[in-house]
């Protein structure tokens, strides 16, 4: 016999709802190493100016600015003085 209960709706909603929090706060988290890479490769960055809009203007109009902007300006000198060493 099956010991096992199914997952119940509440269950399966909180997983889905944390999926999409792990998601967002990953996407956020990826725009420093992004401009890392793109200063470090001498890409082109409007590709990356474009996926990463949303996370700027998340940076630009809340309360988290001085800490978002502090967290890519970092990855952005990381990746300047990298540069440099070449």
């Amino acid at each position: 016999m099956d010991s096992e209960n199914s997952p119940t709706l509440r269950s399966r909603l909180l997983t889905a709802c944390a999926g999409l929090l792990a998601a967002f706060v990953l996407y956020v988290l990826s725009a420093g190493p992004v401009a890392y890479v793109v200063i470090r490769s001498g890409w082109d960055g409007l590709w990356a100016t474009n996926a990463y809009l949303p996370a700027m203007l998340l940076f630009a109009n809340t309360p988290a600015q001085p800490a978002g902007m502090a967290y890519v300006s970092r990855w952005m000198r990381l990746a300047e003085s990298h540069r440099r060493q070449k």
